[in-house]
C-alpha cells in the first residue's frame, strides 16, 4: 500500500460519491417534477403543498453575501488588480 494506491484509492472514492450524489439529485429533481404534477393534475393550487425546494439546495445551502455593493465593487477591483481615482484626479 504505497502512496500511489492511497492517493488512487481516494481520487476513486470521491469520483463514486460525486456519481452517488448526481443520482440522487436526479431522482429527487424527477420526483418533485412528479408531485408538482399531481398538484396541478388534481387542480390543487395552493402553494403551500407544493414542493419549494430542491434536494440539492438542501444539502447544499448557499451562503448570502452579506457585504454592500460597494464593499463587493472594491474586492472585485481588489483582486482584479485595479484602482480608482475619482474625477478629476490626476497621478
Amino acid at each position: 500500500m504505497g502512496r500511489r494506491y492511497i492517493i488512487e484509492h481516494v481520487a476513486q472514492t470521491y469520483r463514486l460519491r460525486q456519481i452517488d450524489r448526481a443520482y440522487q439529485i436526479y431522482t429527487t429533481d424527477a420526483l418533485k417534477a412528479i408531485a408538482d404534477n399531481c398538484i396541478k393534475y388534481f387542480g390543487r393550487d395552493n402553494t403551500a403543498e407544493a414542493l419549494t425546494r430542491r434536494f440539492a439546495e438542501i444539502m447544499s445551502p448557499r451562503k448570502e453575501d452579506e457585504r454592500t455593493a460597494e464593499e463587493v465593487a472594491q474586492d472585485i477591483m481588489k483582486n482584479a488588480g485595479l484602482s480608482f481615482k475619482p474625477k478629476g484626479e490626476t497621478g
